[in-house]
């Protein structure tokens, strides 16, 4: 089992690059598992502290796990924030070696322009602007104000296959 987390500040654009990584490897013949965390989270009580980040993030985790082995899929995606090394922990704790995470970045220009297009109660202060620490051990870099969500992807799966250097 290969999870490929993309992780990154809300509206760096990482639920594009996931319905379109999950796409291409689909193409390929990989079956997939794929998970929103805000299609995953719609109606349910969360809160956004530190501690509830990193529940929430083992919470994601054993459920992407859990649908991968139901599945049977060769690969699970998931497109969630995972702001903070602890979060990142936690999913490593639920996942273990079978996770990958691909850092998904943008402009704050950028940031500032989806999240107020993206999310209704963005401009209510619901979503925070959330200090990310840096991934160190990240397969990939993708900035998405640079390339299109294909070529994003494309690039993903060499990074996965070991054709790039993260």
């Amino acid at each position: 089992m290969k999870i490929v987390w993309l992780i990154g500040n809300p509206g760096a654009g990482k639920t594009t690059l996931a319905a379109n990584l999950s796409l291409r490897l689909q193409s390929k013949g990989y079956t997939v598992a794929s998970l929103d965390a805000d299609r995953f989270w719609e109606g349910k009580p969360r809160t956004f502290t530190e501690a509830g980040r990193i529940e929430a993030s083992a919470t994601v985790a054993q459920a992407i796990a859990d649908d991968v082995n139901a599945r049977g899929a060769a690969v699970g995606v998931v497109s969630t924030c995972a702001p903070s090394v602890a979060c990142r922990d936690a999913i490593r704790a639920v996942l273990g070696d079978a996770v990958r995470f691909v850092v998904v970045q943008a402009s704050k220009d950028t940031l500032k322009r989806r999240r107020a297009t993206l999310y209704a109660d963005a401009e209510q202060g619901n979503i925070d602007w959330v200090d990310f620490e840096p991934c160190a051990d990240a397969l990939a870099v993708v900035d998405t104000d640079k390339t299109t969500p294909g070529a994003a992807a494309v690039y993903v799966i060499n990074a996965m296959q070991g054709k790039v250097q993260g």
